[in-house]
Protein backbone atom coordinates (compact mmCIF):
# COMPACT_ATOMS: atom_id res chain seq x y z
CA UNK A 1 0.00 0.00 0.00
CA UNK A 2 2.85 2.64 0.85
CA UNK A 3 4.60 1.97 -2.67
CA UNK A 4 1.49 2.33 -4.66
CA UNK A 5 0.54 5.47 -2.68
CA UNK A 6 4.33 6.77 -2.76
CA UNK A 7 3.93 6.44 -6.71
CA UNK A 8 0.55 7.55 -7.13
CA UNK A 9 1.41 10.75 -4.83
CA UNK A 10 4.30 11.47 -6.95
CA UNK A 11 3.14 11.40 -10.23
CA UNK A 12 -0.14 12.89 -9.39
CA UNK A 13 0.01 17.12 -10.12
CA UNK A 14 -0.58 19.28 -7.63
CA UNK A 15 -4.17 20.54 -9.31
CA UNK A 16 -4.85 16.66 -8.91
CA UNK A 17 -4.21 16.79 -5.40
CA UNK A 18 -6.68 19.18 -4.53
CA UNK A 19 -9.50 17.37 -6.52
CA UNK A 20 -11.77 15.37 -4.23
CA UNK A 21 -10.34 11.91 -3.47
CA UNK A 22 -11.62 8.91 -5.05
CA UNK A 23 -10.20 5.57 -4.01
CA UNK A 24 -10.84 2.26 -5.89
CA UNK A 25 -9.24 -1.06 -4.21
CA UNK A 26 -7.65 -3.57 -6.58
CA UNK A 27 -9.78 -5.97 -7.27
CA UNK A 28 -12.85 -4.82 -5.45
CA UNK A 29 -15.69 -2.72 -6.77
CA UNK A 30 -18.08 -0.30 -5.95
CA UNK A 31 -18.16 3.77 -6.13
CA UNK A 32 -16.23 5.85 -3.42
CA UNK A 33 -19.09 7.77 -1.58
CA UNK A 34 -16.37 8.91 1.18
CA UNK A 35 -16.36 5.17 3.12
CA UNK A 36 -13.31 3.76 0.89
CA UNK A 37 -11.32 7.13 1.33
CA UNK A 38 -12.00 6.67 5.15
CA UNK A 39 -10.69 3.27 4.77
CA UNK A 40 -7.80 4.22 2.81
CA UNK A 41 -6.59 6.22 5.35
CA UNK A 42 -7.12 3.84 8.12
CA UNK A 43 -4.84 1.28 6.42
CA UNK A 44 -2.26 3.90 5.22
CA UNK A 45 -1.98 5.22 8.82
CA UNK A 46 -1.87 2.11 10.56
CA UNK A 47 1.50 1.84 8.48
CA UNK A 48 2.70 5.49 8.59
CA UNK A 49 1.90 6.36 12.11
CA UNK A 50 3.28 3.57 13.80
CA UNK A 51 6.62 3.38 15.32
CA UNK A 52 7.51 0.48 13.12
CA UNK A 53 7.86 2.45 10.39
CA UNK A 54 10.67 4.55 11.52
CA UNK A 55 9.55 7.86 10.86
CA UNK A 56 9.39 8.69 14.26
CA UNK A 57 11.56 9.45 17.53
CA UNK A 58 10.42 6.20 19.88
CA UNK A 59 12.08 7.92 23.23
CA UNK A 60 9.44 11.12 22.32
CA UNK A 61 6.73 8.63 21.98
CA UNK A 62 7.63 6.81 24.93
CA UNK A 63 7.85 9.99 27.46
CA UNK A 64 5.59 12.09 25.86
CA UNK A 65 3.10 9.94 23.62
CA UNK A 66 2.93 11.90 20.70
CA UNK A 67 4.59 11.36 17.61
CA UNK A 68 8.00 13.25 16.78
CA UNK A 69 10.07 12.78 13.28
CA UNK A 70 13.21 10.79 14.22
CA UNK A 71 16.15 13.36 13.31
CA UNK A 72 18.25 9.77 13.19
CA UNK A 73 15.45 8.26 10.79
CA UNK A 74 17.00 5.99 8.08
CA UNK A 75 14.10 7.64 5.93
CA UNK A 76 14.37 9.22 2.66
CA UNK A 77 13.38 12.72 2.44
CA UNK A 78 10.64 11.53 -0.48
CA UNK A 79 9.11 9.42 2.76
CA UNK A 80 8.97 12.31 4.54
CA UNK A 81 7.16 14.49 1.60
CA UNK A 82 4.86 11.53 1.45
CA UNK A 83 3.64 11.45 4.80
CA UNK A 84 2.83 15.35 4.57
CA UNK A 85 1.26 14.75 1.52
CA UNK A 86 -0.85 12.28 3.24
CA UNK A 87 -1.93 14.30 6.16
CA UNK A 88 -3.03 17.22 3.48
CA UNK A 89 -5.14 15.20 1.82
CA UNK A 90 -6.80 14.19 4.78
CA UNK A 91 -7.52 17.77 5.78
CA UNK A 92 -8.71 18.69 2.38
CA UNK A 93 -11.12 16.05 2.00
CA UNK A 94 -12.39 16.69 5.45
CA UNK A 95 -11.42 13.12 6.86
CA UNK A 96 -10.77 14.47 10.46
CA UNK A 97 -9.57 11.87 13.38
CA UNK A 98 -6.58 10.41 11.55
CA UNK A 99 -5.01 8.50 13.90
CA UNK A 100 -1.98 10.30 14.28
CA UNK A 101 -0.73 11.95 17.13
CA UNK A 102 1.24 14.40 16.70
CA UNK A 103 2.10 17.21 18.85
CA UNK A 104 -0.09 20.70 18.49
CA UNK A 105 3.60 22.63 17.61
CA UNK A 106 4.05 20.60 14.24
CA UNK A 107 0.95 22.11 13.01
CA UNK A 108 2.11 25.71 14.39
CA UNK A 109 5.20 24.71 12.99
CA UNK A 110 2.89 23.69 9.49
CA UNK A 111 1.89 27.52 9.45
CA UNK A 112 5.26 29.51 10.36
CA UNK A 113 4.07 29.88 13.68
CA UNK A 114 7.05 30.86 16.30
CA UNK A 115 7.58 27.60 18.60
CA UNK A 116 9.30 27.80 22.24
CA UNK A 117 9.46 26.42 25.29
CA UNK A 118 5.91 25.56 25.84
CA UNK A 119 6.21 23.61 22.70
CA UNK A 120 8.88 22.09 24.10
CA UNK A 121 6.65 20.63 26.81
CA UNK A 122 4.36 18.81 24.32
CA UNK A 123 7.87 16.98 22.78
CA UNK A 124 10.29 16.29 25.96
CA UNK A 125 7.94 17.45 28.77
CA UNK A 126 11.27 16.36 31.07
CA UNK A 127 13.40 18.84 29.64
CA UNK A 128 10.90 21.44 29.38
CA UNK A 129 10.31 21.10 33.07
CA UNK A 130 14.38 21.61 33.79
CA UNK A 131 14.26 24.46 31.96
CA UNK A 132 11.93 26.19 33.57
CA UNK A 133 13.74 25.39 37.26
CA UNK A 134 17.01 27.14 35.04
CA UNK A 135 14.44 29.70 34.07
CA UNK A 136 13.27 30.63 37.46
CA UNK A 137 15.95 30.14 39.78
CA UNK A 138 16.73 33.17 41.86
CA UNK A 139 19.59 34.03 44.46
CA UNK A 140 18.99 34.54 47.94
CA UNK A 141 18.52 38.26 49.04
CA UNK A 142 21.55 40.51 49.72
CA UNK A 143 23.57 38.20 47.93
CA UNK A 144 26.06 39.48 45.69
CA UNK A 145 25.97 39.61 41.73
CA UNK A 146 29.30 38.10 41.94
CA UNK A 147 28.32 35.08 44.47
CA UNK A 148 25.15 34.81 42.50
CA UNK A 149 26.77 34.08 39.28
CA UNK A 150 29.10 31.30 41.10
CA UNK A 151 26.09 29.54 42.56
CA UNK A 152 24.11 29.66 39.55
CA UNK A 153 27.17 28.28 37.78
CA UNK A 154 27.50 24.98 40.58
CA UNK A 155 23.79 24.51 40.02
CA UNK A 156 23.58 24.49 36.24
CA UNK A 157 27.03 23.34 34.78
CA UNK A 158 26.38 24.06 31.66
CA UNK A 159 27.59 25.49 27.71
CA UNK A 160 25.95 26.55 24.87
CA UNK A 161 26.07 22.85 23.54
CA UNK A 162 23.65 20.12 23.22
CA UNK A 163 24.57 16.41 23.20
CA UNK A 164 23.07 13.67 21.26
CA UNK A 165 23.27 10.15 19.30
CA UNK A 166 23.55 10.13 15.75
CA UNK A 167 22.10 7.41 13.20
CA UNK A 168 24.49 5.24 13.97
CA UNK A 169 24.35 5.58 17.52
CA UNK A 170 27.41 7.71 18.36
CA UNK A 171 27.44 10.36 20.53
CA UNK A 172 28.16 13.69 19.19
CA UNK A 173 28.15 17.31 20.83
CA UNK A 174 26.75 19.83 18.77
CA UNK A 175 27.36 23.97 19.17
CA UNK A 176 24.05 26.43 19.96
CA UNK A 177 25.86 28.95 18.58
CA UNK A 178 29.46 29.86 17.53
CA UNK A 179 32.19 28.84 20.30
CA UNK A 180 29.44 27.72 22.77
CA UNK A 181 31.67 24.94 23.90
CA UNK A 182 33.58 27.80 25.46
CA UNK A 183 31.10 29.68 26.37
CA UNK A 184 29.37 29.15 30.07
CA UNK A 185 25.78 29.60 30.99
CA UNK A 186 25.20 32.57 33.11
CA UNK A 187 22.29 33.93 34.64
CA UNK A 188 21.95 36.81 32.11
CA UNK A 189 22.60 34.43 29.47
CA UNK A 190 20.02 31.40 30.36
CA UNK A 191 17.22 33.04 28.43
CA UNK A 192 19.40 32.94 25.28
CA UNK A 193 20.44 29.37 25.96
CA UNK A 194 16.64 28.18 26.62
CA UNK A 195 15.93 29.80 23.30
CA UNK A 196 18.58 28.31 21.28
CA UNK A 197 17.77 24.55 22.89
CA UNK A 198 14.02 25.08 21.75
CA UNK A 199 15.28 25.70 18.61
CA UNK A 200 17.40 22.95 17.79
CA UNK A 201 15.24 20.83 19.38
CA UNK A 202 11.99 22.23 17.48
CA UNK A 203 14.04 23.64 14.31
CA UNK A 204 17.06 22.59 13.31
CA UNK A 205 17.89 18.80 14.74
CA UNK A 206 14.93 17.98 12.25
CA UNK A 207 14.71 19.95 9.36
CA UNK A 208 15.82 17.11 7.14
CA UNK A 209 13.35 15.46 7.96
CA UNK A 210 10.38 18.56 8.76
CA UNK A 211 11.19 20.79 5.54
CA UNK A 212 10.20 17.74 3.14
CA UNK A 213 7.10 16.82 5.40
CA UNK A 214 6.27 20.93 5.09
CA UNK A 215 6.38 20.38 1.05
CA UNK A 216 4.53 17.60 0.85
CA UNK A 217 1.53 19.20 2.61
CA UNK A 218 1.65 22.27 1.60
CA UNK A 219 1.74 20.95 -2.00
CA UNK A 220 -2.20 20.00 -0.91
CA UNK A 221 -3.23 22.54 1.24
CA UNK A 222 -2.74 25.97 -0.61
CA UNK A 223 -5.72 27.34 -0.41
CA UNK A 224 -6.43 30.61 1.25
CA UNK A 225 -8.73 29.04 3.26
CA UNK A 226 -6.48 26.80 4.80
CA UNK A 227 -3.57 28.80 4.67
CA UNK A 228 -6.01 31.08 7.16
CA UNK A 229 -5.84 28.44 9.73
CA UNK A 230 -4.06 29.13 13.00
CA UNK A 231 -1.93 25.87 13.76
CA UNK A 232 -4.35 24.75 16.58
CA UNK A 233 -7.34 24.51 14.70
CA UNK A 234 -5.78 22.67 12.08
CA UNK A 235 -4.54 20.43 14.83
CA UNK A 236 -7.90 19.99 15.82
CA UNK A 237 -9.08 19.24 12.55
CA UNK A 238 -6.47 16.35 11.56
CA UNK A 239 -6.81 14.72 14.74
CA UNK A 240 -10.39 15.81 15.89
CA UNK A 241 -11.34 15.59 19.45
CA UNK A 242 -9.78 12.10 20.75
CA UNK A 243 -11.98 10.04 22.90
CA UNK A 244 -10.16 8.48 25.73
CA UNK A 245 -11.86 4.77 25.98
CA UNK A 246 -11.01 3.80 29.58
CA UNK A 247 -12.41 0.36 28.95
CA UNK A 248 -9.27 -0.42 26.46
CA UNK A 249 -7.52 -0.59 30.00
CA UNK A 250 -9.85 -2.81 31.13
CA UNK A 251 -8.51 -6.37 29.10
CA UNK A 252 -4.67 -6.15 30.03
CA UNK A 253 -5.35 -4.72 33.50
CA UNK A 254 -3.57 -6.35 36.60
CA UNK A 255 -5.03 -6.45 40.57
CA UNK A 256 -2.89 -6.87 43.71
CA UNK A 257 -5.27 -8.12 46.50
CA UNK A 258 -8.25 -7.51 44.15
CA UNK A 259 -10.14 -10.03 41.96
CA UNK A 260 -11.86 -8.91 39.00
CA UNK A 261 -15.16 -10.05 40.76
CA UNK A 262 -14.98 -8.22 43.71
CA UNK A 263 -17.29 -5.56 43.46
CA UNK A 264 -15.31 -2.72 43.93
CA UNK A 265 -13.26 -3.67 40.78
CA UNK A 266 -16.87 -3.99 38.96
CA UNK A 267 -17.60 -0.88 40.40
CA UNK A 268 -14.43 0.90 39.72
CA UNK A 269 -14.62 0.15 35.74
CA UNK A 270 -18.31 1.12 35.90
CA UNK A 271 -17.43 4.54 37.12
CA UNK A 272 -15.22 5.04 34.61
CA UNK A 273 -16.88 4.47 31.76
CA UNK A 274 -19.47 6.73 33.05
CA UNK A 275 -17.04 9.59 33.17
CA UNK A 276 -16.94 12.88 30.47
CA UNK A 277 -14.49 13.51 28.12
CA UNK A 278 -12.91 15.87 30.36
CA UNK A 279 -13.09 13.61 33.84
CA UNK A 280 -11.63 10.68 31.87
CA UNK A 281 -8.41 12.63 30.86
CA UNK A 282 -8.13 13.97 34.32
CA UNK A 283 -8.19 9.67 35.48
CA UNK A 284 -5.43 9.41 32.99
CA UNK A 285 -3.41 11.78 34.34
CA UNK A 286 -4.05 10.81 37.56
CA UNK A 287 -2.93 7.28 36.53
CA UNK A 288 -0.53 7.40 34.30
CA UNK A 289 1.34 11.13 34.62
CA UNK A 290 -0.25 12.14 31.24
CA UNK A 291 -3.72 13.16 29.58
CA UNK A 292 -2.60 11.40 26.03
CA UNK A 293 -3.20 7.87 25.03
CA UNK A 294 0.03 6.08 24.25
CA UNK A 295 1.04 5.71 20.44
CA UNK A 296 -0.85 2.34 19.60
CA UNK A 297 -3.97 3.52 22.21
CA UNK A 298 -4.76 2.64 25.67
CA UNK A 299 -5.07 -0.76 24.83
CA UNK A 300 -1.23 -0.76 25.41
CA UNK A 301 -1.29 0.50 28.54
CA UNK A 302 -1.34 -1.73 31.37
CA UNK A 303 -2.53 -0.86 34.62
CA UNK A 304 -2.33 -2.04 38.38
CA UNK A 305 -4.97 -1.62 40.44
CA UNK A 306 -3.98 -2.32 44.56
CA UNK A 307 -6.18 -2.64 47.40
CA UNK A 308 -5.56 -0.20 49.43
CA UNK A 309 -4.82 -1.26 53.25
CA UNK A 310 -6.75 0.58 56.31
CA UNK A 311 -9.69 2.59 56.24
CA UNK A 312 -12.17 3.17 53.13
CA UNK A 313 -12.66 6.83 53.83
CA UNK A 314 -9.37 7.91 52.14
CA UNK A 315 -8.96 8.79 48.47
CA UNK A 316 -7.45 6.54 46.09
CA UNK A 317 -4.02 7.65 45.01
CA UNK A 318 -1.69 6.62 42.29
CA UNK A 319 2.11 5.65 41.78
CA UNK A 320 2.58 7.18 38.18
CA UNK A 321 5.55 5.71 36.79
CA UNK A 322 4.07 2.19 37.49
CA UNK A 323 0.59 3.12 35.75
CA UNK A 324 -0.72 1.90 39.52
CA UNK A 325 -4.17 2.94 41.25
CA UNK A 326 -4.40 2.46 44.91
CA UNK A 327 -8.36 2.20 45.64
CA UNK A 328 -9.75 1.36 49.21
CA UNK A 329 -12.24 -1.35 49.38
CA UNK A 330 -15.37 1.24 49.11
CA UNK A 331 -18.70 0.05 50.36
CA UNK A 332 -20.49 1.06 47.44
CA UNK A 333 -20.65 2.53 43.82
CA UNK A 334 -21.30 6.06 45.20
CA UNK A 335 -18.77 6.52 47.54
CA UNK A 336 -16.17 5.24 45.15
CA UNK A 337 -17.58 7.39 42.43
CA UNK A 338 -17.46 10.68 45.14
CA UNK A 339 -13.84 9.28 46.16
CA UNK A 340 -12.18 9.20 42.66
CA UNK A 341 -13.98 11.87 41.51
CA UNK A 342 -12.02 13.98 44.31
CA UNK A 343 -9.00 12.85 43.99
CA UNK A 344 -8.72 13.17 39.83
CA UNK A 345 -9.41 16.46 40.27
CA UNK A 346 -6.78 17.31 42.90
CA UNK A 347 -3.93 15.30 41.16
CA UNK A 348 -1.60 17.65 42.01
CA UNK A 349 -2.03 16.99 45.48
CA UNK A 350 -2.62 12.87 45.65
CA UNK A 351 -0.70 11.81 42.58
CA UNK A 352 2.29 10.43 43.78
CA UNK A 353 5.23 9.79 41.74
Amino acid sequence: LLEDTLQVLQDAAPADLQKQLKVTFRGEEGQDAGGVSREFFRLLGEQLFDLRSKFFDTAVAEEARVLWPDRASPREPVDFWMLGVVLGLAVYNSLPGLDARFPVCIFRKLRGEPVGLDDLQEVQPQVASSMRRLLTWAPEEKMSTAAAEDMFANLFPLDFTVSYEDEGGVSRTEELKPGGKDMSVTLSSRGEFVSLYCGWVLTSSISSQFTPFKKGFSRVCESPMLQALTGDELARIVMGEEDIALERLQPKAKYVNYSPIDSCIIWFWEVLQELSPQQRRLFLSFATGSDRSPVGGLGELQLTIQRAGGDADRLPSAHTCFNLVILPNYPSKDALRKALLMAIENTEGFGLE
